[in-house]
């Protein structure tokens, strides 16, 4: 186990166990200048070259992707013709990014004008097709060393209009039919035949007409995937049917927060999977971060014990 508190903190960190000549598996590629490329367990490149937006298409079955181009910030106008409003921006790049950071949802001229002016500086980007969701499912798998490929299963997202992430629903209704959990699997073993050993999750769409659209790759741990892990053993333990994935953040500390927090885990509907206290940190006005996961009998229930934090803080 090791152990950092601050940025620096962290950087040696890599610096001893590159001197120690260790391999680490870290959850993001970190610039070449902070860790050795034979510091990773896993190339460096091809994680990047798996989740670049960039390669969708390649990686995704004929037909399961969505209308799409390639090109640059500048010439974001040149493409427009073949893409009604709204249509979706998205930075194609080899850096990290996660929750729906680098993506724009262009609905009108200036949202457009405000997409070209963000991505000005990222070496490319992805227009594609606006999307109308019906089911927005996370099909998640594994793959062992010895590349047997597991599929560990699916979440249904929770994603707000501006396509920002914030959790996800894990339940009897977030088993997607066959036809999606099969575009998934192509998806992974494309990964794992390149060299990829580890956990991904990758975003499918299933739209009213009934197409099934791979539109975003991730080939790392999800968000939802301690949920994933943890349900069975959530029903078996707590008997609660149904489990949300939360992320969220609080001004100042831990300590307003703390009988919320408590109380919950004790009467079974919250569990906890990472605390940060702002309190304690060593940067100036840190929030206070809380994951977890919220339970309930229904979607309703768990809805309802969320309200709990709110009015406690959390957002």
């Amino acid at each position: 186990m090791h152990y950092y508190s601050t940025e620096e903190d962290y950087r040696n960190l890599f610096k001893r166990l590159e001197d120690e000549r260790k391999r680490m598996v870290v959850q993001h590629i970190h610039p070449e200048e902070e860790m050795s490329a034979l510091n990773y367990w896993i190339d460096p490149k091809l994680v990047q070259y798996l989740n670049n937006k960039a390669n969708l298409e390649e990686l995704v079955p004929e037909g399961h992707a969505p209308k799409r181009v390639s090109t640059t910030a500048a010439k974001l106008h040149e493409h427009l013709e073949a893409f009604s409003l709204p249509c979706v921006v998205k930075a194609a790049t080899n850096e990290a990014n996660a929750a729906g950071f680098d993506v724009f949802i262009c609905k009108t001229d200036e949202d457009i004008q405000k997409a070209e002016k963000f991505f000005e500086t990222c070496e490319g980007i992805v227009i594609e097709e606006y999307l109308e969701i019906e089911h927005n499912y996370c099909v998640q798998f594994a793959c062992t060393f010895d590349e047997k490929l597991i599929y560990l299963g699916s979440t249904v997202q929770n994603i707000d209009e501006n396509a920002k992430y914030k959790g996800n629903w894990v339940d009897e209704d977030s088993e997607p039919d066959s036809e999606v959990i099969k575009i998934g699997r192509r998806i992974m073993e494309e990964g794992c035949k390149r060299g990829y050993r580890g956990i991904a999750g990758f975003d499918i769409a299933v739209t009213p007409d009934g197409r099934k659209i791979a539109f975003d790759l991730n080939y790392r741990v999800n968000g939802s995937t301690a949920a994933l892990l943890l349900k069975d053993s959530i029903t078996e333990q707590l008997g609660k049917r149904v489990v949300k994935y939360v992320s969220w953040k609080s001004s100042g500390g831990i300590e307003p927060l703390y009988d919320t927090v408590k109380q919950a885990i004790e009467d079974g509907y919250f569990v906890p999977l990472s605390i940060y206290n702002g309190s304690e940190s060593p940067y100036e006005d840190a929030d206070t971060l809380i994951q977890g996961l919220v339970l309930g009998d229904s979607r309703y229930e768990a809805d309802q014990k969320e309200h709990i934090f709110e009015r406690a803080g959390l957002s």
